[in-house]
């Protein structure tokens, strides 16, 4: 989730996609990733609403990228600079997917940063993943923010027009492009409280002791 205004720092907060959730009627609770899949945009909106803590009718805006969109996306800003403590090496035949990257500081093209941000070698590491996230998220702040980024937002937008689900307006996307580009720094990124992982489970419950709601206005 994002939290955008202006003169005021970027707030980002990750929610996690192993958290579980259990639907009406369900017998035994799933990820909340699976929501996606069963009720698209209304039904995910409602339970992170209910996660989160937020008033009735938040989050209010909400953009559906694909895979493709993030490629271009980092493509058309002109490559994102990152930092990797590690390498990464890795071919997942069943998500049809390669993993080839080296530790330290360089230039990652739309197809590497796909791979930076899908690597899952054990379903147990989501939080590892979520930090090499949290460092293509800031790359991609830090290069909107760039001259040679600014220049071409607006063309961008018309770009990846036809591959996002938003209902966002084409000024309003670049409304909010302006707000993040003169937004102070740095952006501030921040996740939900997870309780400790029981055993080998999968799934992960918000912390017993967090207070709601769980992000709040300031």
């Amino acid at each position: 989730m994002l939290r955008i205004a202006a003169q005021e720092p970027l707030q980002v907060l990750q929610i996690p996609t192993e958290l579980g959730v259990q639907l009406p009627g369900e017998e035994n609770p799933g990820p909340l990733a699976q929501l996606w899949r069963r009720g698209g945009v209304s039904l995910l909106g409602d339970a992170i609403r209910d996660i989160v803590g937020l008033q009735q009718g938040d989050p209010k805006r909400y953009v559906v990228m694909s895979r493709a969109a993030l490629r271009r996306l980092v493509d058309g800003l002109g490559e994102v600079e990152v930092v990797l403590s590690d390498s990464y090496k890795r071919q997942d035949k069943t998500q049809d997917y390669t993993v080839m990257l080296q530790a330290g500081r360089q230039r990652l093209n739309g197809a590497q940063a796909e791979q930076l941000v899908r690597h899952l070698p054990d379903p147990k590491a989501v939080s590892q993943r979520r930090r090499r996230q949290n460092i293509l998220v800031e790359g991609l702040i830090e290069q909107v923010k760039a001259p040679s980024g600014i220049e071409v937002i607006p063309g961008l937008v018309n770009q990846l027009n036809t591959e996002l689900e938003t209902n966002l307006s084409r000024s309003e996307q670049l409304s909010l492009a302006a707000a993040i580009i003169v937004s102070p720094e740095p952006a501030r990124i921040s996740r939900l409280p997870l309780a400790e992982r029981a055993g080998e489970q999968t799934l992960r419950q918000i912390d017993a002791g967090a207070s709601f709601p769980l992000w709040p206005q300031r």
